[in-house]
C-alpha cells in the first residue's frame, strides 16, 4: 500500500489509513478482523514491529475529490481529440 492509503506517525503512535477504511470499514473487518490486521500484511517489517510494540491510534485520511474531476476533465479531452480525429477523417 501506498503512502496515500497508509502513513505512520511514528511520533504520535498514530496510523492513517484511506478514507475508504472508514466507508467500508465493515467490509475489512469482514475480511481479516479488523481493518489493522488487513493493513498488516501490505506493511514492511520495520513498520510491523513497530505497530505491533506499540498502541496505536487510528485516524483516517481526507479523500482529495478533486481526483474524481480531474478525470473527468481527462476523460472530455480525450472525447473532444477522438471527436475532430473522426470529423477529420469524415471530411477526407
Amino acid at each position: 500500500m501506498g503512502r496515500k492509503q497508509v502513513y505512520i506517525d511514528r511520533k504520535n503512535c498514530s496510523i492513517f489509513l484511506s478514507a475508504f477504511f472508514f466507508w467500508y470499514g465493515e467490509d475489512f473487518i469482514k475480511a481479516a478482523g479488523t481493518k489493522l490486521a488487513f493493513v498488516k500484511k501490505y506493511l514492511s517489517e520495520k513498520d510491523l514491529e513497530f505497530i505491533e510494540d506499540n498502541q496505536m491510534t487510528i485516524s483516517y485520511i481526507k479523500f482529495d475529490w478533486s481526483l474524481n474531476q480531474q478525470d473527468k476533465k481527462e476523460e472530455k479531452e480525450e472525447k473532444k481529440e477522438e471527436g475532430e480525429e473522426k470529423e477529420g477523417e469524415a471530411q477526407k
